[in-house]
């Protein structure tokens, strides 16, 4: 089975924790808007990466439901977003979150 993963790397400073979810759902909407042109489909990865897989090969196999995965993602997103904001309490450190739409 085919599959092009596209990586893209977001890496986020605690301070810019707010601005976080509003950059994804620009990527979200990229990725959904992607896959519904190229028959794809989006899941979720090892540590909460986005993953869309984009199908070649008609009989392609583990493609997960739109709506689930969204869902889960989002669920992700703000358990994310929970952790950004705590580690700003002790001080500015970088963190980066890998998303493959």
């Amino acid at each position: 089975m085919l599959q092009l993963f596209i990586i893209v790397w977001l890496t986020t400073m605690p301070q810019q924790a707010s601005n976080l979810p509003v950059v994804l759902k620009d990527l979200m909407n990229h990725a959904l808007a992607r896959a519904k042109s190229h028959k794809c489909s989006l899941g979720l990865g090892e540590d909460n990466n986005l993953i869309l897989f984009e199908r070649f090969d008609t009989d392609a196999m583990n493609l997960y439901d739109f709506s689930d995965t969204l869902e889960k993602f989002m669920n992700a997103l703000e358990e994310y977003r929970r952790f950004i904001a705590s580690e700003h309490s002790e001080g500015p450190s970088e963190h980066t979150m890998i998303i493959t739409p």
